[in-house]
C-alpha cells in the first residue's frame, strides 16, 4: 500500500508464524457526543487524526479508507479476527487450485444479500475483479492482481479479451480465475480490500461502468474520483454505510448479514485533528478508540478508563524506510540548492553514487530514532521487509550508527570529493508527522557532526504537496512507509526495491540481480526458494543502500478499558473489525 499520512497496518505474509494475533480490547461508542458526554451504549466511536477521501474499494488504496471499507464489503477470503497464516472462506465457502497453478475455482456462498437486498452472485465477482483491471487506477492496488491475471502491472494496452477471460462464472454460485502465471500469493491477493466485492447491479444502475466491453473504453484508466461508489456503498459486510462528510464516516448494523448481528447498532468514524482533543473525548467517554502517535501516548497512558494495548507477540506488517532519489528533477527544485557539487547544494545524480548512500546510512543512528520517535519501543530491521515475513535476512546486520566507518564512506563519496567540497541540500517531511521529522533531524545532526561541510535543512510541507513532490522526482531523499496490501512478502520487495516497482519509480534505483531474484521469487511456489531469493536480495541491498530501513514501531492500540474483543490483526486496515468488538 502506498504513501499514508499515518502507517497503521496492512498484511502480509506466508510463515505459518507470520500472523500471530493476540486478543486485546475493543470497545463502542458515539463519536463526538456534546458537550464530552460518553456516547450511547449502541454506538461504537472512533476518531482519527486523518480523513477518509475514498471508500471505492477499487481506489481507495489508503490506511484510513480501508479501515471503512473492510467492515462494508466483503472478500472471497478473508483473515479472521485471531490471525493465522492463511486467508479463511468469508463470500467463498473453498477453493480449488488446478491447471498447473494457473486456475482457481471458488465455491460461492449462498443466501448472501447486499445492504441493496439484491442477491450475491458470481456475476457480481467477475464484475468487480474486471472493474479493477479495467479501470487501474494510478496510485491504487489494482497492480497486484494485474500481474497473475494479465502478466502485466499496467493493464492500460490489456486487451478486453484477456481481461474478460480472467474470470469467468461456470454458475451462479461458482466463479473460475484463470491465472497468466503463477502466483503463490494469489489467495492473500484476493483479501485486501482492493478485491472487495461490490453489488454490480446497482453499481451499475448508478452510473458505474455496465461490464460490457463496449462501455470498457471509457473506464480505461479512470482515477474514479467522482465515482458513485466514492461515498457510497452496498456491500455483503455487517454494517451499511449512512453517511460520509468530510468530518467522518457514519455506518449502521445491517440487519440482514449472513453472519449474525454485531454488538453495536451504531458506528461513527470521526475525523479530530487534534491529538489533544482525540485523547480528551477518550478520557471523557465521547469516544471508544483514538489514533495518537507513540509521541502523544502520556496524554492517556495510566489514566483510568483508557488502555494503551501493547504485547510483544504483536507483529507489525508496516515497514518504514529514508529513500534516496538517484535522479532528482532539479528544475526549478529549491531542495537542491545550487544543483551542483559546489558545497551550496546537490546535482541530479548525487544519491546514485553508492558511496554517498552509505556515508547517509552508516551516519543513521537508529536506537536514537527509537527513543526520538518511537518512545524506545522499537525494531532495527536489516531489510525493508517486516521479520515475521519469509525471506527476512537475519545473516547481516542493520545499519548502526559508526563514525568511522560513515567517514570512510563519506571520504570516497562523490569520487573522493565530498569531505573537502560538502554538500547542502533540503529534507522535507509532511507537516505534523514527527516520526518523520525525528528521521531527518537525525542524519541531520550526525552527518553535521562528522563534517561541517555536510548541511541538511529541514522543511514541512502538507501531506499533498509532499507526495505530489515524491512523484515528480523534486525530492533528493524522503520519509515513506508501506503497509502490506496482501500477505506475501513481494508485495514489500516489490515495492522497495524492483526497479519498475512503486518506490524506485520515484528513486530511479535498479540493480538486475535484484530484479532477477524478485520477479523469481513471484513465481516460485516453493517456500525455501522464495525464501533464499528474498534473502538474497536483502543482502545485495544492503551493500548499495539504496534505502535506510527505519526501525519498526511497536504496534498499540488505544481504547477505552470498558472496550471489549479487541485483537491486533496486522491484517486488517483497523486491526479488528467493528462487528468482533463490543462494551
Amino acid at each position: 500500500m502506498p504513501p499514508r499520512p499515518h502507517l497503521a497496518r496492512r498484511v502480509t505474509v506466508l510463515l505459518a508464524t507470520a500472523l500471530a494475533v493476540v486478543l486485546g480490547l475493543t470497545a463502542c461508542t458515539n463519536p463526538s457526543s456534546p458537550g464530552g458526554q460518553s456516547s450511547p451504549p449502541t454506538t461504537y466511536t472512533y476518531e482519527t487524526s486523518s480523513g477518509v477521501n475514498m471508500l471505492d474499494p477499487v481506489a481507495a488504496y489508503s490506511n484510513g479508507p480501508d479501515a471503512i471499507i473492510e467492515n462494508l464489503y466483503e472478500t472471497l477470503y478473508a483473515y479472521t479476527a485471531t490471525g493465522g497464516a492463511a486467508p479463511q472462506p468469508r463470500l467463498a465457502t473453498s477453493y480449488a487450485i488446478s491447471n498447473g497453478n494457473l486456475t482457481y475455482t471458488f465455491d460461492l456462498r449462498q443466501g448472501v444479500t447486499y445492504h441493496s437486498g439484491n442477491p450475491f452472485t458470481c456475476a457480481d465477482v467477475e464484475y468487480s475483479i474486471e472493474r479493477a483491471l479495467i479501470t487501474d487506477p494510478v496510485n491504487s492496488g489494482a497492480w497486484s492482481i494485474a500481474v497473475p491475471l494479465t502478466g502485466a502491472r499496467d493493464t492500460s494496452t490489456v486487451s478486453w479479451s484477456t481481461i474478460d477471460a480472467a474470470v469467468t462464472c461456470p454458475s451462479s454460485h461458482q466463479v473460475v480465475f484463470n491465472l497468466a502465471q503463477v502466483s503463490p500469493a494469489f489467495l492473500a491477493i484476493l483479501a485486501q480490500p482492493t478485491y472487495s466485492i461490490v453489488d454490480s447491479v446497482w453499481a451499475e444502475s448508478h452510473g458505474e461502468w455496465d461490464g460490457t466491453q463496449a462501455d470498457a473504453g471509457n473506464w480505461r484508466g479512470n482515477d474514479l474520483t467522482g465515482s458513485y461508489l466514492e461515498t457510497h456503498a452496498s456491500g455483503t459486510g455487517a454494517y451499511q454505510l449512512t453517511g460520509v462528510s468530510s468530518g467522518g464516516v457514519t455506518a449502521s448494523a445491517y440487519p440482514n448479514y449472513w453472519g449474525g448481528a454485531p454488538a453495536f447498532d451504531q458506528v461513527k468514524v470521526e475525523t479530530v485533528a487534534d491529538a489533544n482533543q482525540r485523547a480528551g473525548d477518550l478520557l471523557s467517554g465521547a469516544a471508544d478508540r483514538i489514533d495518537l502517535q507513540e509521541t502523544n501516548l502520556s496524554l492517556v497512558s495510566g489514566r483510568t478508563g483508557v488502555t494503551v494495548h501493547r504485547d510483544p507477540g504483536w507483529s507489525s506488517l508496516t515497514v518504514s524506510s529514508v529513500l534516496f532519489n538517484e535522479a532528482i528533477d532539479t528544475t526549478s527544485n529549491s531542495y537542491v540548492g545550487s544543483g551542483a557539487l559546489d558545497g551550496a547544494g546537490i546535482p541530479a545524480n548525487f544519491f546514485a553514487d553508492q558511496e554517498t548512500r552509505l556515508c547517509f546510512a552508516y551516519a543513521f543512528d537508529p536506537q536514537a530514532y527509537i527513543n526520538d520517535a518511537l518512545g524506545g519501543h522499537g525494531t532495527e530491521l536489516t531489510m525493508a521487509l517486516p521479520p515475521s515475513l519469509l525471506g527476512y535476512n537475519t545473516s547481516i546486520s542493520p545499519y548502526a550508527h559508526n563514525a568511522t566507518i560513515a567517514q570512510q564512506h563519506c571520504d570516497a563519496a562523490q569520487g573522493g570529493t565530498l569531505g573537502t567540497v560538502g554538500f547542502t541540500l533540503t529534507a522535507v517531511y509532511n507537516t505534523g508527522n514527527t516520526a518523520r521529522q525525528a528521521a531527518l533531524q537525525n542524519l541531520k545532526t550526525n552527518l553535521a557532526a562528522i563534517n561541517p561541510k555536510f548541511q541538511i535543512n529541514l522543511a514541512s510541507e502538507s501531506w499533498s504537496a509532499y507526495t505530489n513532490d515524491i512523484f515528480a522526482n523534486k525530492l533528493p531523499l524522503f520519509d515513506m512507509g508501506w503497509i502490506a496490501d496482501y500477505a506475501d512478502p513481494d508485495d514489500f520487495m516489490s515495492t522497495f526495491y524492483l526497479s519498475s516497482g512503486y518506490y524506485p519509480q520515484y528513486t530511479g534505483f535498479s540493480n538486475s540481480q535484484i530484479d532477477n531474484d524478485i520477479q523469481q521469487a513471484e513465481i516460485t511456489t516453493d517456500s525455501q526458494t522464495r525464501a533464499t531469493l528474498y534473502e538474497d536480495v536483502g543482502q545485495v541491498a544492503h551493500g548499495l543502500a539504496p534505502l535506510i530501513p527505519l526501525p519498526q514501531e511497536a504496534p498499540y492500540i488505544v481504547t477505552r478499558s470498558s472496550l471489549q474483543g479487541v485483537t491486533y490483526n496486522p491484517v486488517l486496515a483497523g486491526q479488528f473489525l467493528w462487528k468482533d468488538v463490543s462494551r
